[in-house]
């Protein structure tokens, strides 16, 4: 069992390097013995933490940890745990047990089913009976979405895709007219969307990653992703824009952290170099949210709408635009509202019934 003591790093750094392992064809050598000695490794640095709490040296451990370790990092870590601590030791377990699922080497390994099973039955004979389960519900979740098969995914995309079309549409009032445009459930069921938005959480982690290692990196990580937005790729700069409102989509907040705030910063640059292009690589209901997020996207992404939308987009995209405008919110609806009286009375007539 590792000591509370300077040396215990040692054998933290060599947990680390056994998750990272789990990433790599070195997974390939294990077998069923590798694995649990893994695990065993996994619940001791869980007990580590256990310990470090209960002394209440967790800040000691925490300081140790940065100082010999800054560049340690974990597969499975999210942005919320970027820096190697007691809270992820905690958890060393899930992480070890997510890392292994998602490993892309899993799929060619001999003992692939004996694993997976092997991984997850050992949350239900650890630790409270409940959480386990909880999680062991979480891992096979995990297990499946890595490692279905190419037709499965084409199956459940098509799924999606006629779910997204059988979404009714919605009224929405435009002045003292209407418009009907799909709803925002339909847009989050299309398949695109859904691949774009899976590619951010992978990004944002690895944003965490470069962070963890050191200032450089992560500039160098924003730097990569600023030169591909600027390449003038519709789903790049979709998939930023996911970046950005991720965690702004179970809540009411507009509150975002310092990565959003960061790749936000990076798409007002990009709309600033080309203007003309905007926003428009944004699904409707992704640029009002950014609208709502940065003035300086809002100010240039209504007035290019009102002034060219009619003429470069489709009228459908240009009626979910200025609807989704209008339902983010007052504000919003009070702006694109004051743009769209400018207009000729025949095209507000036609595109939303103002008579």
């Amino acid at each position: 069992m590792p000591d509370m003591t300077v040396g215990m790093t040692a054998q933290v750094a060599t947990f680390v390097r056994i998750l990272n392992a789990t990433q790599t064809s070195e997974l390939l050598e294990w077998n069923l013995e590798s694995l649990e000695r893994a695990l065993m490794w996994a619940r001791a640095m869980e007990t580590l933490a256990s310990q470090s709490k209960a002394s209440q040296s967790g800040d000691r451990v925490n300081e140790l940890l940065t100082e010999q370790l800054p560049k340690a990092t974990v597969p499975s870590m999210e942005a919320s745990d970027a820096v190697l601590s007691v809270q992820v030791l905690e958890q060393a377990t899930t992480h070890l047990c997510h890392s292994i699922l998602t490993s892309p080497w899993l799929g060619a390994h001999s003992a692939r089913s004996e694993f997976a099973s092997h991984v997850i039955k050992h949350r239900l004979q650890h630790g409270d009976l409940v959480k386990c389960r909880r999680a062991s519900r979480s891992l096979s979740a995990t297990f499946t979405r890595q490692h279905q098969t190419e037709q499965r995914v084409e199956a459940l995309s098509q799924i999606a895709e006629r779910m997204s079309r059988g979404c009714k549409r919605v009224r929405v009032n435009v002045l003292s007219g209407w418009l009907e445009i799909p709803t925002r459930g339909s847009f989050l069921l299309v398949p695109r969307t859904l691949q774009l938005r899976a590619l951010a959480k992978s990004l944002r982690a690895n944003a965490a990653a470069a962070r963890a290692q050191g200032p450089n990196h992560y500039e160098d990580f924003l730097q990569t992703l600023y030169e591909h937005l600027q390449q003038g790729d519709a789903d790049v700069q979709e998939t930023l824009a996911w970046m950005v409102v991720l965690d702004l989509n179970e809540s009411t907040s507009l509150a975002i952290d310092s990565l959003a705030h960061k790749i936000l910063a990076l798409l007002e640059a990009q709309v600033t170099t080309h203007p003309q292009e905007g926003l428009y690589g944004v699904s409707a209901w992704l640029a009002a949210k950014l609208c709502a997020l940065s003035a300086s996207l809002q100010q240039q992404y209504v007035s290019t709408l009102v002034s060219t939308g009619l003429l470069r987009l489709d009228p459908e995209d240009f009626q979910t635009r200025i609807g989704a405008l209008v339902l983010e919110s007052h504000e919003l609806q009070a702006i694109i509202s004051h743009e769209l009286r400018k207009l000729e009375p025949p095209v507000l007539k036609e595109h939303f019934h103002v008579i």
